[in-house]
């Protein structure tokens, strides 16, 4: 049974006590005190009557006559006079009336008063003794007319309390919901903060997910940079951060070699003419300016992922998660460490292009890059794949590096079928 649902029973069984506890000492006392008022009531009535009665000497006449009066003045079931042996001198008698209240009610909580006595006598001579009922017909009628009020009332606190209960509920529901929602999202690589309730127990919670989150973000984001740093020793020049002769001729290649690339295309050469006698003129660092805000400008202009594309490839991924699809980015680059938001949209696997793994046995620091990156991509839960790979002495190296699998020329000699 999940805590919310505990919770909602444990608020139901003690309402329901506490109504139901309400109901039956309410019920109980105003049985208690009708009971008590119509017995003294008939208390009453007897000590008055035996005195009348006791003025008569010993008139049976007109003792019948004075019980007869007062039996039809009042509502009574019984009035008679015993005489000391018990036998019935004296007697008037009703059927109980009608009551409107159910049986049910009557039988369990209907009203029971005491009969009223007292003794009638001649002087010093006891004649006998007279005994007064009243009928307890209208007193359970009120008694279950004020039972049903006092359940109305009761009926409506209660449905207040249930809604304040489903208030307090939801209110404990929201930061357990947001905290479900906050371990989805690390599950799906994205680091989400939420804002703190105000229940102090539950924002410990939110409290301590938050600083989770963000630990492994920090470190997530530590383990970028390092990766990052590996990319641009192996694949940068130092001064401009374009990529460096090595790794722009074997991506050149892999793009004039690659089957699924674009039949046509178009290559620009960028070259800044007599850059001996710009050092002269301007000096070293005046030059190393100009290099730097050229190639900042050739970055930009390359650029083209943008956050309405990650918003799109979220919005896919979300819709064929269900179904059971793995989904997955094709040729990542060697960039792919710097686009960590491209990373938090859910992907399953990451398969990297041809050009960041040609030649990576005869060269350690891309070696290192793309150890670094397979570690970082296992840290958040993503496979990582190689694909195109052609020479076998970069297949072990991949392996090395801890990749989930290769693609390429190079399995069909891998194989024992092939050979």
């Amino acid at each position: 049974m999940s805590l919310i649902r505990q919770v909602w029973l444990l608020l139901v069984l003690t309402l329901s006590l506490a109504f139901a506890g309400a109901l039956g000492i309410t019920v109980q006392s105003a049985r208690g005190y009708l009971e008590a008022q119509l017995g003294l009531k008939n208390n009453d009535v007897a000590q008055s009557l035996a005195l009348t009665l006791s003025q008569q000497r010993s008139d049976t006449t007109a003792m019948e006559l004075m019980i007869a009066s007062q039996f039809d003045t009042g509502n009574y079931e019984l009035i008679s006079l015993r005489s000391p042996t018990g036998a019935v001198l004296l007697e008037r008698r009703a059927q109980p009336a009608a009551t409107t209240a159910p049986s049910w009610f009557v039988g369990l909580l209907g009203v029971e008063p005491s009969a009223g006595l007292a003794l009638v006598s001649d002087g010093w001579k006891q004649i006998g003794r007279v005994e007064v009922r009243s009928q307890s017909s209208f007193v359970n009628d009120q008694l279950w007319q004020g039972t049903l009020r006092t359940l109305a009332v009761l009926s409506l606190l209660a449905l207040g309390a249930g809604a304040v209960a489903t208030y307090g509920v939801r209110r404990i529901r929201a930061p357990l919901d947001q905290a479900v929602q906050q371990a989805d999202a690390i599950t799906e690589r994205r680091f989400v903060t939420v804002s703190e309730p105000s229940v102090p127990e539950l924002r410990n919670v939110t409290r301590a997910m938050n600083a989770m989150v963000a630990r492994l973000k920090n470190m997530f984001d530590e383990q970028a940079a390092q990766v990052e740093q590996l990319r641009r020793q192996a694949h940068c020049d130092a001064l401009t951060g374009l990529s460096n002769r090595a790794y722009f001729m074997g991506r050149l290649r892999v793009l004039l070699g690659s089957e699924d690339g674009s039949a046509a295309g178009a290559l620009i050469l960028l070259r800044i003419v007599d850059l001996q006698g710009l050092n002269r003129r301007l000096g070293h660092p005046a030059t190393d300016r100009l290099l730097q805000d050229a190639a900042g400008a050739v970055l930009e202009s390359v650029r083209r992922l943008g956050g309405g594309d990650l918003e799109a490839m979220r919005e896919l991924v979300e819709h064929l998660r269900p179904s059971g699809a793995r989904v997955g980015l094709e040729h990542a680059g060697e960039r792919l460490s710097e686009s960590r938001a491209l990373l938090e949209v859910g992907l399953d696997f990451i398969k990297l292009d041809a050009s960041t793994i040609e030649g990576l046995a005869s060269d350690r620091a891309r070696a290192q890059h793309i150890e670094g990156m397979t570690r970082m991509l296992h840290g958040i839960g993503l496979s990582v794949f190689a694909e195109g790979v052609i020479d076998t002495l970069d297949a072990q190296v991949l392996w090395e590096c801890g990749v989930d699998g290769i693609t390429g020329p190079v399995v069909q000699h891998l194989l024992p079928s092939a050979r």
